[in-house]
């Protein structure tokens, strides 16, 4: 069990400092959710370089402080356009690649 603090907002955890690089992912449903609480406990200090993502969403960012995003490459079916609400001194970039549907099956591949 967690021991009370008074006042509650000190209880809360305060990510900060978070650096990812050089990753690929397949078949993602959401590229990111990074959401704070508010403008008093924002995520800060975020560093995500050099990502090439396939997602079906690329998702939100929100409440955030010098959150940055460089050389981040979605593709996704849709371009849908990324969710950004009260950011502060953040940079966040995204290039995204359009891709159709594969409709392929085992019956109609080439053998």
């Amino acid at each position: 069990m967690l021991t009370p603090v008074t006042p509650p907002e000190k209880g809360y955890p305060r990510f900060r400092n978070v650096y990812v690089s050089k990753v690929k992912a397949e078949n993602v449903d959401e590229f990111i959710s990074a959401s704070g609480w508010n403008d008093s406990l924002r995520l800060e200090n975020f560093y995500l370089y050099a990502i090439e993502a396939q997602t079906d969403k690329p998702g939100k960012i929100c409440y955030t402080k010098n959150f940055n995003l460089s050389e981040i490459t979605l593709k996704t079916e849709e371009k849908n356009v990324i969710e950004l609400k009260e950011n502060e001194q953040s940079n966040i970039n995204f290039n995204y690649v359009k891709t159709s549907p594969d409709h392929r099956t085992a019956g109609n591949l080439a053998h």
